[in-house]
């Protein structure tokens, strides 16, 4: 048989319930591989068909999302209570901690400290021994070359 497969649109007009010429009939009747797209395609169709619940389900389902929606959240007014707590406390701690560290700091023994760590070098204090030593000699160097 030299008779050519049925096309995409004689599926489409076939599962829309048409009617096919009497010759595309015939070929569906006689060929194998066109019978079994068709019945691919009825399979897919009915299985998205069953896929879709009946209608007294469904109307319960939409019933209970839309009392579920109307419902006033509890949970959101707990969330805001428990962030305002969070936040209090938050601005709490600090306090706190700066009254006890402001009882126990003795000005006058900071200031014999700082006084003694002066005494010894002041740039030691903010770099090492090293670094000082390699910065003053540079600076050493460049005031000797200079003549301004």
């Amino acid at each position: 048989m030299t008779a050519w497969h049925l096309n995409d649109e004689e599926f489409d007009r076939l599962l829309a319930g048409e009617e096919l010429a009497a010759g595309r009939a015939e070929h569906l009747h006689d060929c194998l591989a066109c019978r079994r797209r068709r019945d691919g395609l009825l399979s897919v169709i009915e299985d998205a068909a069953a896929g879709d619940p009946a209608d007294e389900v469904r109307g319960r389902v939409r019933e209970a999302a839309l009392a579920a929606w109307g419902r006033p959240e509890r949970r959101f007014h707990r969330w805001w209570l428990a962030a305002a707590a969070a936040l209090l406390i938050a601005l709490l701690l600090p306090i706190s901690h700066r009254v006890r560290r402001q009882a126990a700091i003795d000005p006058v023994a900071v200031m014999e400290e700082v006084d003694t760590i002066l005494a010894r070098d002041p740039l030691t204090v903010l770099a090492s021994e090293e670094v000082v030593e390699a910065v003053t000699s540079v600076q050493a160097q460049a005031t000797e070359g200079s003549t301004s």
